[in-house]
């Protein structure tokens, strides 16, 4: 059984994805379990997708942040 994103029990996520599905592509952030996320997303027309890559957004910062240090 699959499960929409929209119908997600954590709301941030379920907000974060009605503005995935509204638009082809880019860059949304949620909240789980206390942790911010980035969600980077593009629509892929051929299979009728969306492609969705999640990276927790401290290890995004990680790199900047051994540079400040």
């Amino acid at each position: 059984m699959s499960t929409s994103i929209v119908d997600e029990s954590n709301s941030s996520l379920a907000e974060a994805g009605k503005k995935i599905i509204a638009s082809e592509s880019g860059m949304q952030t949620y909240s789980e379990n206390g942790k911010e996320y980035n969600l980077y997303y593009m629509t892929i027309d051929k299979f009728n997708w969306i492609l969705v890559i999640k990276m927790p957004q401290n290890e995004l910062m990680q790199p900047v942040a051994s540079l400040t240090g």
